[in-house]
């Protein structure tokens, strides 16, 4: 019951169908500021050169899972690979941000999405701090900081979920 009601309020939140839920993560792609679409560099697995926002198409690295956590709330970033996108120290970094090595969801594997309208959300790290895309995207070296305390242009991410 609880189960479904998580999923019910992710099938809310990111547009989808329950259908596209019943057995699954969403896979979504997420897409920065500027238009680029996040890359998982090497499909996960990665503590350096973790993720990359110059992507302007979709393919297999630029697809994520989007798993609800069960109990506490909260989502797992997952690549398509399996390993699950970690905010280093909870979050508040701008060098050594982001591991995609994980394989079990913990507290530093648990982000909470802000809705801000249109399919676009705020990353939320456990320690309350936003993902920002450097530059609005369209990098390849320090791309992600996690650092940032409020919401603008370059912490908003369109979510296109589907695949």
């Amino acid at each position: 019951m609880k189960t479904n009601m998580i999923l019910s309020t992710l099938v809310f939140v990111l547009g989808l169908s329950s259908i596209s839920m019943a057995n699954a993560p969403a896979v979504c792609a997420i897409q920065a500021y500027d238009g680029h679409f996040l890359t998982a560099v090497g499909g996960g697995g990665r503590v350096q050169d973790v993720l990359h926002t110059n992507a302007s198409m979709v393919g297999a690295w630029e697809k994520f899972g989007i798993r609800p956590f069960i109990n506490g709330g909260g989502y797992a970033i997952q690549t398509m690979s399996g390993n699950l996108l970690t905010a280093v120290s909870g979050g508040g970094r701008v060098q050594d941000v982001i591991h995609s090595n994980a394989t079990v969801a913990s507290r530093w594997e648990r982000f909470s999405l802000v809705p801000l309208g249109g399919n676009v959300y705020a990353i939320r790290t456990m320690t309350g701090n936003f993902l920002t895309a450097q530059d609005s995207g369209g990098r390849v070296t320090d791309v992600i900081h996690s650092n940032a305390v409020q919401i603008g242009n370059w912490e908003k991410f369109r979510f296109i979920c589907g695949f």
